[in-house]
């Protein structure tokens, strides 16, 4: 049997090791000038990028400066509790100073579907959250294996390549990688509904065999690129080929 366990609680859509800049304030706007206060029902599919930038003398309206003084950059302004605030491809971090705790959120990076997350010791992407609607689970007993998977709770569909299994001790559903031990071996051919050995994907797209599973487009592989596998519009993992 294969155990999944959710990484941490945090926003309930998104979850993941924070990376270490979300535990510290470099400085805070004037919050009663950022918004209208509208907060509205669903996250915007376009993220418009426009915050990111270096803090310098302070941040514009409606962003917060997150960081240490020598690397702060402002983000947009969320509340963690309503985190559609942020552009679906992020995701609402709460944010803490040590002197006054919890002072709100930030709308930063995350990753994707398929992404490697929450990694022991990762720094970087490897150590981000996941974006809106993703969870970030376990695929084996070893906490490894970590990726932003689809959530399916109410047994909505997953893609390929996966199967929507319950989390531990709570009451939502992630898209689990299908990939176990004793599945076809690395090369081996391999169709959608197929599970390779723990670690790798079937590239029923292309060559129709069990390629390696990696972290994210472009991410180091021991041979080949690591590419998108795709289930129609959604992104499975990547593997390298």
């Amino acid at each position: 049997m294969r155990w999944l366990v959710l990484l941490v609680a945090g926003c309930g859509q998104s979850s993941g090791k924070p990376d270490q800049k979300d535990l510290s304030v470099a400085m805070l706007p004037d919050l009663a000038m950022n918004t209208d206060m509208t907060t509205p029902s669903e996250c915007n599919p376009v993220d418009p990028m426009t915050d990111g930038q270096a803090c310098g003398n302070g941040c514009p309206a409606g962003q917060i400066g997150v960081g240490t003084a020598a690397d702060c950059k402002c983000w947009q302004v969320c509340d963690p509790s309503t985190p559609q605030q942020c552009p679906c491809d992020r995701r609402c971090a709460p944010l803490t100073r040590a002197d006054m705790g919890v002072v709100g959120g930030a709308c930063l990076l995350a990753n994707g579907p398929g992404e490697r997350c929450g990694q022991m010791g990762g720094v970087g992407l490897n150590a981000e959250g996941c974006a809106q609607n993703l969870l970030c689970v376990n695929a084996d007993d070893a906490l490894m294996f970590r990726y932003c998977v689809y959530e399916c709770t109410g047994n909505l569909p997953c893609p390929a390549q996966t199967m929507c299994l319950q989390l531990n001790g709570v009451a939502t559903q992630a898209c689990a990688y299908d990939s176990v031990s004793g599945g076809l071996m690395p090369g081996a051919a391999c169709m959608a509904n197929q599970a390779c050995a723990t670690g790798y994907l079937c590239d029923f797209l292309g060559s129709g065999t069990c390629k390696p599973q990696c972290d994210r487009a472009g991410a180091t592989c021991a041979a080949g690129t690591c590419t998108a596998l795709t289930d129609g519009a959604r992104t499975v993992g990547y593997v390298c080929k």
